[in-house]
């Protein structure tokens, strides 16, 4: 099973919106069976809470995901173990990104336990060879409804690529059969 997490800051808002919608495009693709997907915190600030409700409703609103999922929804924060395990993790922050790869160095040398790491916004071909500060996708904690339509705007466009680079990287290591 190819593993991927997105991952922000408090697991409330913008990686569980970027897990769904990354579920929702495998399932399209017929990788869900393949691919395993979820969503982690940089940080313990929002542990054990349920995502944020802007973000519920905006995955309701747009029905993205089995809403028995989007309603079981618990912020968690990632660890080096849980890193380990991936074979690929995206931040969806420059921040992110730098705690991912700090976080990375507890991992054991070896390429098996060595997830890539990259910018979910590398993803989205009009950003691919943007730096990450310009990939990043921002917090719409502090903002309204039209935040959250907004950064399921910037996530939506990285989505193809995505799912096409997973397919690949997966069959790659062997772990998918693709024709």
């Amino acid at each position: 099973m190819y593993k991927v997490a997105t991952v922000c800051t408090g697991n409330i808002c913008r990686s569980p919106i970027a897990e769904f919608l990354l579920r929702e495009a495998l399932e399209e693709a017929g990788l869900a069976s393949h691919v395993q997907v979820e969503s982690f915190a940089v940080s313990d600030w929002e542990e054990g809470n349920a995502m944020d409700r802007r973000a519920r409703a905006w995955l309701r609103d747009h029905e993205v995901g089995e809403q028995e999922d989007v309603e079981a929804h618990v912020s968690r924060p990632i660890t080096a173990e849980q890193l380990g395990a991936l074979q690929l993790a995206l931040a969806l922050d420059v921040e992110h990104l730098d705690f991912l790869e700090d976080l990375a160095q507890d991992l054991p040398d070896d390429e098996e336990n060595t997830p890539e790491i990259s910018m979910i916004g590398s993803f989205n071909p009009e950003l691919a060879d943007a730096s990450p500060k310009e990939q990043g996708i921002y917090d719409p904690w502090y903002g309204g409804p039209e935040d959250f339509e907004k950064i399921a705007g910037m996530i939506r466009p990285c989505i193809p690529g995505l799912v096409e680079h997973i397919r690949r990287d997966a069959a790659a290591r062997a772990m998918l059969n693709v024709e």
